[in-house]
């Protein structure tokens, strides 16, 4: 791949949805390119049984440019700080022919995102703490890879969202913080009453 199509691919990917790319093809492409992090998400939804309705496994993030800058930032310049506890929260919607594309072509949380946050019949953003706990860093493959507790989005007294569907899911590093991490799922889902949405992310750094 030369220069101008290292060039081209960036921009491109910029603007698609990582999920719907081949993942090794997406792989190679970023090893191509020197990217040294990726991050896929596990998502499913069990019934008020327990029992499986759905999964989304391994969807590959996107990474908005505030994400990337505050990655740097944390690693090399001390210009950001490590927060106590991320935040995953949900997207929904209104109408969902024209869902899967809130952060497709937005850098921050608040850059006026098509969709937004739930907020009623149970929905809360889900803490995953900075620790030892709540991440777990070991080597897998030859690679050191960090994994994310499992959270759980539970709808009580109605459905998640009322109208609407989920259709991405985010990282930030507070309730006013800097978005890390958006994925979009397969297609726009509606977490039932009793109903939990559950998600794991696995963050793997590799040459």
């Amino acid at each position: 791949m030369d220069l101008l199509d290292k060039a081209s691919w960036k921009r491109r990917m910029s603007g698609l949805i990582v999920p719907f790319l081949d993942p090794v093809a997406v792989r190679e492409a970023a090893r191509d390119l020197g990217m040294g992090f990726h991050s896929v998400w596990d998502v499913w939804c069990t019934g008020p049984d327990g029992k499986l309705k759905w999964a989304d496994i391994g969807l590959h993030n996107l990474m908005p440019d505030e994400g990337e800058q505050w990655i740097l930032e944390v690693a090399f310049s001390e210009a950001q700080s490590v927060p106590a506890a991320f935040q995953i929260g949900l997207t929904d919607e209104t109408v969902p022919a024209t869902s899967i594309d809130e952060f497709t072509t937005e850098t921050t949380i608040a850059d006026g995102v098509d969709g937004t946050e739930p907020s009623a019949n149970g929905y809360a953003r889900q803490a995953v703490n900075s620790d030892g706990t709540d991440w777990t860093v070991a080597l897998d493959a030859g690679d050191y890879r960090a994994v994310s507790k499992v959270v759980t989005f539970t709808a009580s007294g109605g459905s998640i969202p009322p109208t609407g569907a989920v259709d991405w899911m985010f990282l930030v590093t507070g309730a006013a913080g800097k978005l890390v991490s958006a994925v979009a799922l397969s297609t726009g889902r509606v977490i039932l009453d009793g109903d939990s949405l559950n998600t794991s992310i696995r963050v793997k750094a590799s040459e």
